[in-house]
């Protein structure tokens, strides 16, 4: 992997199978666009809302010349389901970037 990737855990323990899991799926994307800079990909369960379920949520700051990727979708009841949410979004997103810097 070419660019500087950071994985953070908020409010929960730090996960060797997601991270292996996001490791995966950024080498993913590096195969989309080979231009990106850098990736920040932040995993995080906030407090249990009101109806005292708990979501993740992942946040993703992808860096290509010229711009800043970032991608944040709802809120998923499981921390799998936030993190391909997060990946299918980051995924078409960088697709839109490549297409439009090819013209």
């Amino acid at each position: 992997m070419d660019s500087d990737l950071k994985i953070a855990f908020h409010n929960l323990p730090h996960s060797d199978a997601v991270e292996h899991d996001i490791r995966e799926r950024v080498a993913k994307l590096e195969g989309l666009f080979d231009k990106i800079v850098s990736c920040r990909v932040v995993v995080e369960a906030p407090a249990k809302n009101a109806a005292g379920a708990a979501s993740f949520a992942v946040k993703i700051d992808i860096n290509v010349p010229g711009q800043d990727i970032v991608v944040k979708p709802d809120p998923a009841p499981d921390m799998h389901s936030a993190v391909v949410a997060a990946f299918d979004a980051a995924k078409r997103r960088l697709k839109a970037h490549a297409e439009k810097r090819r013209g």
